[in-house]
């Protein structure tokens, strides 16, 4: 998913106008040979289409959103020169940090990079404000750079087989579906039997690439899925009671999940005292649902 530089500059000049392998070739200042390949990467990706008639091709851009968002960097900011940054590590770093702050190390690790690395690229990246620092921790720079974050949030979070995307980032994804489109291995609440807290559920979460599942990601998983629903907060409560998660696992987690607020916000609500407890991201519940929900599972905290 990661692009390349000659993808953004192949992008730039079919967007411009270049509609044919001749002009496109000749926009890059390549042979036609070097041309048809990459736009066959580029379909692959969702950017284009590509009508064939006889020898002759023609090409557009396909009906995804993140190829009309890109098409519309290129028309609101027409000055900005996107193949001098858009591709590679410098990529890969603001892409895992669009969604929220990562730490140093953590961006490191999940890109397989030193730190050194990232604290050099991050320098250029700082300098154009695609991103801020704060300690040793980095974010996208939404306020400055906002079409920019909408083309990349739709096109780290596309998936062409299914819609509802709860996280993605290259190759991992956690996603829900309906029991007959399950596909790599089930997480979330979808899992939670496997660690003695059976429940029943309409949509599955499910995890890919297919690995088995420690019950810290599992349970970092079925964070996505509470959304507004009081009764399946309560049921992360009976299974982080439990199964005792590792609590440093889990923050390396939620950072990693860009998780990091229902992850903080999870903890207010096991530590308050509070009959009525209200978080900014989870849904309200109560001190008395939690506890009769405990007792339901034969839990103690």
């Amino acid at each position: 998913m990661t692009l390349s530089k000659s993808d953004v500059k192949a992008l730039i000049a079919i967007f411009k106008g270049a509609f044919t392998r001749e002009t496109i070739a000749k926009s890059l200042n390549v042979s036609v040979n070097r041309v048809s390949p990459l736009l066959e990467h580029l379909k692959e990706l969702d950017f284009i289409e590509i009508e064939k008639k006889n020898r002759k091709i023609r090409v557009r851009s396909a009906k995804t959103q993140h190829s009309y968002l890109f098409k519309r960097m290129l028309i609101l900011e027409p000055g900005t020169k996107y193949e001098e940054f858009l591709f590679g590590l410098n990529f890969r770093i603001f892409s895992y940090c669009l969604h929220s702050w990562k730490p140093l190390e953590n961006i490191a690790e999940a890109l397989n990079i030193s730190e050194k690395t990232v604290l050099n690229r991050s320098k250029y990246l700082r300098n154009r404000l695609i991103l801020t620092k704060e300690k040793k921790m980095l974010r996208f720079n939404k306020k400055s750079w906002p079409l920019l974050y909408d083309f990349l949030s739709a096109y780290r979070n596309y998936y062409k087989y299914f819609n509802n995307v709860l996280w993605k980032f290259e190759d991992k994804m956690v996603f829900e579906v309906t029991k007959e489109d399950i596909q790599g291995v089930l997480t979330g609440f979808s899992a939670y039997s496997n660690f003695n807290t059976p429940l029943n559920v309409i949509k599955h979460a499910c995890y890919l690439p297919e690995k088995k599942l420690t019950k810290e990601e599992v349970f970092i998983h079925s964070l996505f899925q509470i959304r507004r629903e009081t009764r399946l907060l309560e049921l992360a409560v009976v299974f982080y009671y439990k199964n005792k998660p590792n609590r440093k696992k889990l923050i390396k987690l939620a950072y990693n999940y860009d998780c990091i607020d229902l992850f903080n916000d999870f903890f207010k609500v096991i530590k308050s005292k509070e009959q009525k407890i209200k978080t900014a991201t989870l849904p309200t519940t109560t001190r008395q649902g939690i506890k009769d929900m405990m007792n339901d599972y034969g839990v103690k905290a």
